[in-house]
């Protein structure tokens, strides 16, 4: 949709169902269709903020929530970022309001409207609720932008801790009250995605120390069998760079080897599994280039 790739997953589906048969009726049938409408406008919103940046984007929706991705193509300003996050509920707001007044002005709905009830909550409602300052909502993000230009290393656990502390507050406010205590469910959600933000962040980070590890090691092999022929401190699963092996040939006295090889490399589809030459005499591989056709 607009160049973007978009992703209709089956729990977003759930959710729809789930909405129309918790709301029995046209009110059930009206409140799904906008919501789904309303969540798509969110997450376009995002999207073209995003492609605005030069970032590449895509959507998801699926149970509870829409995603909007986007890889960078450079790096993007606290602000930059902050505007992505605030897109998606100021487009799901302003539509959502336009929309509401052209069906019922500017007076509150009576009981009855069910086209106008569905528009107001998926609309303006869910996009302002969208714009609380915890996470994972998109206030959130924005505040936590906005933390990051003058802290950026402390944002993420700042936010976290707020995000905790709110949302106990609002618990313990709750529960202070019988009328009030259903909503405690909904209140458990952030503390859900603050779980898996900070599990994921964990995981990540350990994925990353042990990517950084595997590449030092085989950038150390690559330059030791450049420097002395050693070939005994790959990796498992790894080997030497074709321009090595294509270097062995030329040593050997096989050109014609050692550029089939390197051929056999560039037109290869397979994933990349060797580290580059960087530690090669700039005259070895002047000499293999010399081969190419």
């Amino acid at each position: 949709m607009f160049g973007f790739p978009v992703q209709v997953r089956s729990g977003f589906l759930v959710l729809m169902v789930l909405i129309v048969l918790v709301n029995p009726g046209a009110s059930g049938l009206w409140l799904a269709l906008f919501i789904a409408v309303f969540t798509l406008l969110h997450e376009l919103g995002h999207a073209f903020a995003a492609r605005a940046t030069g970032a590449r984007a895509e959507i998801a929706l699926d149970f509870m929530a829409g995603y909007a991705s986007f890889t960078p193509t450079r790096e993007l300003s606290p602000w930059e970022r902050a505007g992505i996050s605030f897109a998606g509920p100021a487009i799901q707001i302003a539509v959502g309001t336009l929309a509401y007044t052209l069906i019922n002005g500017w007076q509150w709905p009576h009981a009855g409207e069910h086209l106008a009830i569905a528009v107001l909550w998926a609309g303006p409602c869910i996009g302002l609720f969208n714009l609380i300052p915890i996470l994972p909502f998109d206030g959130g993000n924005i505040l936590e932008q906005g933390i990051a230009a003058f802290a950026p290393r402390q944002a993420r656990k700042i936010m976290i801790w707020l995000t905790i502390t709110i949302v106990l507050a609002a618990i313990a406010y709750a529960m202070a009250s019988p009328s009030r205590r259903p909503y405690i469910v909904f209140l458990v959600m952030p503390l859900l995605s603050i779980a898996q933000l900070t599990s994921g962040g964990k995981a990540a980070a350990a994925r990353s120390t042990a990517r950084a590890e595997a590449q030092a090691t085989l950038s150390r092999a690559e330059a030791l069998a450049w420097a002395t022929g050693d070939l005994s401190r790959f990796p498992a699963g790894h080997v030497p760079s074709p321009w090595y092996r294509a270097h062995q040939q030329l040593g050997h006295g096989h050109p014609d080897v050692a550029r089939a090889v390197l051929l056999a490399d560039l037109a290869s589809d397979e994933p990349v599994n060797w580290w580059p030459p960087d530690a090669a005499p700039s005259a070895a591989l002047a000499s293999l280039v010399g081969l190419l056709p």
